[in-house]
């Protein structure tokens, strides 16, 4: 049999589309030449034989290039449905497909040997959208027994999250692996493949029954451990969680770790959790078990996203601003564990990161560290002293009787570097203190440091 010029198919698609409207005479030649055989084009005056020869492979794929395939319309035909393609007239098929113009909007319903014909159709994935299809109807069936099933699940895996306080992990992991087990049976049940027997499909929704009241029975768990812990200083809350999260270090992590297993912030765990509000609470309870180590912890600082405790040392009356990290660390287990194991070289790392910030306290140190030096008569210290603190200035004046000078130095410069000799008679510290002052390029003579003293007011 002769070949048509132009199958059925292409004429369907092109008197469909926009490029018959550019070319009328397509519609002369359909209506009269449809068909024409290839043999007999040639036959045709100039100007249709090179439409049907010449141009009809370039006006055929413009025609597929306004088309678009409608993937969310694709599924499988009823046995009851008789279903015929509008572009081969193939009747019953089985895949059925809608295609949508995209200058005109016009739509029209094609089989899956017509439908790869379009550029969309790469990306149609048939076989998928079929395993789909059937999804949908097992869900169908699935929610007949379980309505609210789809929605109880995500609820499920948002629940211990939601929660005001972190769950004990011995609580959230059973609750977990319940909620997982009817996710996967769930998933079992929809895209189960091959011929199922209604028993297995019993089986599976006895299953998910039985785990959905195991489920109610933990969430009760869950709730109660809730109403028992909640406000209680040392059990982390979802913003402690939160930070924690947001931190994304190790550290943060293995805080996580330690606390979904303890349910409570211990010795090893308050260290590392950066937050004011948990800081701010525990200021009554440090205050009260540091008492005895001659310490009184006033109050809680947040500095630049740095947490400080503000600690008075009694013995010394001097205040320190110590970071929440070190002093956690050093003295945490007397809120957590309820004991305490000294430790000096913690101790040490404590002191050396604090920060003197007091007024008071910056003066009763630089008085503190002469004396350290003198007590450990350190060369030349016998002959230093303080004279004066501008405290307004940030400087302090030394008179040096040796060389009968007053030597000016910004407090600045040493008061935190020198610190631990308010707690430690450290003789090479004590050196180097006294060596900053001898140091200090600003010099003055009796006369001059009189003058200095009346400009200043402290006359």
């Amino acid at each position: 049999m002769a070949k048509l010029a132009v199958r059925k198919r292409d004429w369907t698609l092109l008197m469909n589309s926009e490029v018959a409207d550019n070319h009328p005479r397509l519609k002369y030649l359909y209506e009269n030449f449809s068909r024409v055989k290839e043999h007999e084009v040639n036959s045709l005056p100039d100007d249709d034989r090179i439409l049907l020869s010449t141009m009809r492979d370039t006006l055929i794929k413009q025609a597929e290039t306004e088309w678009t395939i409608d993937g969310e319309s694709v599924r499988r035909a009823d046995k009851s449905e008789n279903v015929a393609c509008e572009l081969c007239m193939k009747k019953q098929i089985q895949d059925i497909c809608v295609i949508q113009n995209k200058i005109t909007s016009k739509k029209m319903t094609v089989g899956s040997e017509c439908v790869k014909h379009f550029e969309d159709y790469r990306k149609l994935d048939i076989a998928e959208i079929r395993k789909k299809g059937k999804e949908v109807a097992r869900l169908e069936l699935l929610y007949k027994h379980f309505p609210n099933l789809q929605k109880n699940i995500q609820d499920y895996r948002v629940f211990i999250n939601s929660q005001p306080i972190l769950i004990i992990s011995s609580i959230s992991d059973g609750y977990e692996r319940i909620s997982e087990q009817i996710d996967d049976l769930h998933k079992q049940y929809v895209t189960a493949t091959g011929k199922k027997t209604n028993a297995s499909d019993i089986k599976i929704i006895t299953a998910i029954e039985k785990h959905l009241k195991e489920l109610e029975s933990q969430k009760e768990c869950v709730l109660t451990y809730v109403a028992e812990n909640k406000g209680k200083k040392l059990i982390p809350t979802s913003k402690i969680v939160a930070t924690l999260k947001r931190a994304n270090s190790r550290e943060a992590e293995q805080a996580l770790i330690w606390l979904g297993e303890d349910g409570v912030i211990t010795h090893r765990t308050l260290p590392r959790i950066n937050d004011f509000d948990l800081a701010n609470a525990l200021v009554d309870d440090f205050r009260k078990h540091t008492h005895k180590y001659k310490m009184n912890v006033i109050s809680a600082e947040d500095r630049g996203g740095v947490l400080y405790y503000r600690v008075q040392f009694l013995d010394k009356d001097f205040v320190l601003h110590l970071r929440h990290g070190d002093f956690a660390n050093e003295f945490g287990s007397l809120l957590t564990d309820g004991e305490y194991l000294p430790n000096l070289d913690s101790y040490k790392e404590m002191i050396a990161a604090s920060h003197v910030l007091e007024s008071t306290t910056i003066e009763n140190s630089i008085y503190h560290y002469v004396e350290v030096v003198n007590k450990l008569r350190i060369p030349l210290a016998e002959s230093i002293s303080v004279d004066q603190v501008f405290s307004e200035y940030k400087d302090v004046a030394f008179h040096f009787r040796k060389d009968k000078q007053y030597l000016l130095c910004d407090f600045n410069e040493f008061v935190n570097t020198f610190k631990q000799l308010l707690f430690v008679d450290d003789g090479l510290l004590a050196e180097r203190f006294l060596t900053l002052i001898l140091q200090s390029n600003r010099k003055y003579s009796y006369s001059d440091y009189g003058e200095l003293k009346r400009v200043r007011g402290y006359e």
